[in-house]
């Protein structure tokens, strides 16, 4: 969307979407040029009881907009001519590329650039829009890899929900594709990764690789990718005197504040309470450490080990569960996540999460006790299921 006025607008670009929010006042024809790109998904936040648009064939006509209602673009743009109230939207529009390899991929090769259908409601699109305008707005932090899968969620429902697409069989990704997938997220971790990158280390289509490694690992790429750059960056807090915009860079985070931001969200702690403390602590626990490494290397990598509270084992995911582990500090939990491992140990477990198909804090969980708070510590068996 374009504007010779002076609303707010927000965009952001890659090489396979576009994406803009919209905070337009009411306006009359001339006032504001405001128009909807071809192939585009629009998600009105807010409603127009008598908006005018100018379609295909050039006539004038009136639109009613009801709110967190969804409208798409045809093979030529829409333009609106006048809004009766202020208008908070935003606009979804992959690029050429990425709409007609998902139609081809849905055997819909004609539905490429959609059609105008406008004033319905979807609980998954609108989902979707309300993340993407909250990472607009800089209100959560989103890469480029995660804005990418979104966007083609957004438009694999339009096609299934409106033109027939059909998305085949289930199939996960074989042993040799995990490998390589694995390896090029390890080895690119300073890198911005996109999600062709990955589709092309597995020989597949964006859209077969997506929901297929979703199938393997149980959760998406972009996810993927962001915990074991969470986890380079903890590592080099750990274990080295890298300062928290080194460590940040090193793992490929280019925003501070979005790094912060998930780092807390994973390990409890912000990273500034890592390294300093970690190293404090380093000689205390490198026997601990080193035992645990020798029963299962790579068991630490994506989730925190067990610790002792109030005579019980407890993860530190749940550091309240009982009135008496409430004094834990933020120092004890920030000890406690995952050790300091080297490289080729941690190469080594997602290599073997790849290998077995398997989510890495799947894997992970198998060792850890069975979670019993009336038992005694030594009628713990390992549990096979997640926490």
């Amino acid at each position: 969307m374009t504007s010779r006025a002076q609303p707010e607008i927000i965009r952001r670009e890659s090489k396979t979407f576009r994406l803009a929010h919209c905070l337009l006042p009411a306006w009359r024809d001339g006032e504001i040029d405001s128009t909807s790109a071809p192939g585009s998904i629009g998600m009105a936040f807010t409603g127009q009881a008598a908006a005018v648009v100018r379609v295909a064939d050039g006539a004038a006509r009136p639109r009613p907009v009801p709110p967190m209602t969804i409208g798409l673009g045809g093979d030529t743009p829409i333009a609106w001519l006048e809004t009766d109230s202020p208008s908070d939207v935003l606009e979804i529009t992959g690029a050429p590329g990425l709409r007609s390899e998902m139609a081809r991929d849905m055997h819909v090769e004609s539905h490429a650039d959609l059609d105008d259908v406008h004033g319905w409601q979807d609980p998954i699109i609108q989902a979707v829009a309300t993340r993407l305008r909250a990472a607009l707005r800089g209100w959560i932090p989103m890469s480029d890899l995660e804005a990418e899968t979104l966007v083609r969620a957004a438009y694999a429902q339009v096609l299934r929900r409106h033109f027939g697409g059909r998305e085949g069989i289930r199939r996960t990704l074989d042993a040799r594709r995990r490998q390589r997938v694995v390896e090029l997220v390890l080895d690119t971790a300073d890198k911005p990764l996109t999600l062709g990158d990955l589709a092309e280390a597995a020989a597949l289509s964006p859209f077969h690789f997506a929901r297929s490694f979703a199938n393997t690992f149980g959760m998406p790429p972009h996810r993927f990718v962001t915990v074991s750059r969470l986890d380079r960056a903890f590592h080099a807090l750990r274990s080295t005197q890298a300062t928290v915009p080194q460590a940040a860079a090193a793992a490929g985070f280019l925003n501070l504040h979005h790094f912060r931001q998930l780092f807390r969200r994973q390990y409890g702690v912000p990273p500034s309470d890592v390294g300093g403390q970690a190293r404090a602590q380093s000689i205390r626990h490198r026997s601990e450490q080193e035992s645990t490494l020798s029963v299962a290397p790579a068991v630490l990598i994506f989730s925190k080990p067990p610790f002792e509270a109030g005579g019980r084992t407890e993860h530190p995911r749940r550091p309240h569960a009982y009135p008496e582990d409430r004094d834990m500090t933020k120092s004890h939990r920030a000890n406690q996540s995952p050790s300091n491992i080297d490289n080729p140990q941690r190469r080594q477990f997602l290599a073997s999460a790849a290998f077995l198909g398997v989510a890495p804090w799947l894997l992970s969980s198998l060792g850890r006790p069975a979670r019993n708070p009336r038992a005694s510590p030594a009628s713990w068996v390992p549990s096979k299921c997640f926490p």
